[in-house]
């Protein structure tokens, strides 16, 4: 929709709000909408190079695949403006000098405090 790399939906297919959802949730949802895909790949990948002895090059492509997840727990952000802020956070890429992510967004106000005062010890975001 966003151009993102992965959006989590519920079980009805409807895309999650990452706000509302906690990051345990989103990381069961992630986990198990792809972890079967990924695994099947993986051992299909060794399958067909123990079975026909085929080049090096597939068991290595085999040995090195695998993702990354970043887990982010914001505790403070700490600036000296008299206004209230939205603190954007997302992965970038210097390679190819592009985000590779969505943004993640802390509405900050002018006292130092989450906005969201029921998400003060629960600003965290999982990168997938």
């Amino acid at each position: 929709i966003i151009g993102l790399d992965l959006v989590v939906r519920n079980d009805d297919g409807n895309i999650l709000d990452p706000d509302s959802t906690g990051v345990i949730e989103l990381y069961r949802r992630v986990s198990v909408g792809h972890k079967p895909y990924c695994r099947t790949t993986i051992i299909e990948l060794y399958r067909r190079v123990s079975s026909r002895d085929e080049s090096k090059k597939l068991k290595r492509e085999a040995a090195f695949s695998s993702t990354h997840n970043i887990y982010v727990n914001i505790k403070n952000v700490v600036c000296n403006i008299n206004d209230d802020a939205e603190v954007f956070i997302s992965l970038y890429d210097a390679r190819d000098g592009e985000f590779i992510s969505e943004q993640f967004v802390v509405n900050w106000d002018k006292a130092g405090m989450p906005k969201e005062i029921d998400k003060l010890y629960n600003l965290t975001v999982l990168f997938t």
